[in-house]
């Protein structure tokens, strides 16, 4: 369509000879020629869609900005109606996308208004913050670290531990390999039977011995390789890494939470944080407060 429109032949005017036939240059326009041909556009349409083009020419204007992902979209809920909570914004947008006012609110109050739910916004920025320090303060607890710093310090150990195990298997294996094999050869050819029952009692000795060994050095784990340099690791410093990959507001720091968090219920200014399994040391009780909005200022969802 486009390229039709940008044809003057819509409006009675053809030019034939536009190209060189044998470069397929385009030639000067006085080289061109002119022939009259019946419209199928008015003149004055079509310089209104051109001229329309022009505007609209999304190198000019580059159209609607990309909407933000939101840290706590899909996981915020009523705890009075159970909807799901909305957006509402309103103001100019900031450099980044985003709105000056942005509230989180109910859905139903949204859509039906307060007579199918109370509903009550709650900023943003508030609500994020609140749900971040809330979940920094139960993961990134002292103990949890302190079990981190003995993995990481024990790695190396555990380390050595695989790589030994998996030398022993491959001994074992190759043992049992020459057994079976001295074994078969017996079978066929009872003329080495002498020679061949001690090489099977030395065999089943060494067979023996790496059964033991192996048990002795327990099965494999999965430890990280750390290199000598950075073997020793301090708690507190990786509580508070840990603690600004989750307040950061990043992409690693939403997906770490929607890992985490299966739904979190809003009711006022109390919020409750429902986590998708339970931690072993139950510390993921409860949740934040928040200052609610009772206010009504314009919005939209």
């Amino acid at each position: 369509m486009l390229r039709v429109l940008a044809e003057p032949a819509v409006v009675g005017t053809y030019y034939w000879g536009k190209h060189d036939p044998k470069t397929q240059a385009l030639r000067d326009a006085s080289e061109w020629l002119e022939l009259a041909v019946e419209p199928i556009v008015e003149r004055s349409v079509r310089e209104l869609a051109l001229r329309m083009r022009e505007i609209r020419d999304p190198k000019r204007m580059p159209g609607r900005t990309a909407s933000v992902r939101r840290i706590l979209a899909g996981l915020v809920r009523c705890g009075k109606c159970e909807s799901s909570y909305t957006l509402e914004t309103s103001g100019k947008r900031t450099p980044d996308g985003r709105f000056y006012y942005s509230y989180y609110n109910c859905r139903a109050t949204c859509r039906i208004g307060k007579m199918a739910c109370e509903g009550g916004r709650v900023p943003v920025g508030e609500l994020d913050g609140a749900v971040l320090e809330h979940l920094a303060e139960v993961v990134c607890t002292t103990e949890r670290c302190q079990t981190v710093v003995r993995d990481l310090n024990d790695a190396p150990n555990k380390l050595r531990e695989t790589r030994r195990h998996t030398q022993l298997q491959a001994a074992l294996a190759f043992v049992r390999e020459r057994i079976g094999k001295w074994t078969s050869e017996l079978e066929r050819s009872p003329v080495h039977a002498a020679m061949g029952r001690e090489r099977l009692v030395r065999m089943r000795a060494e067979e023996a011995q790496l059964v033991t060994a192996i048990g002795q050095v327990g099965a494999p784990t999965n430890a990280p390789e750390v290199k000598a340099a950075s073997a020793q690791f301090d708690g507190e410093t990786i509580r508070q890494a840990w603690a600004r990959l989750i307040l950061s507001g990043s992409v690693a720091s939403l997906n770490y939470l929607h890992h985490l968090v299966e739904r979190i219920e809003v009711d006022g200014n109390a919020v409750r944080v429902v986590p998708r399994a339970a931690p072993s040391d139950g510390r993921f009780p409860g949740g934040p407060r928040v200052r609610g909005q009772s206010h009504t200022a314009a919005g939209e969802c």
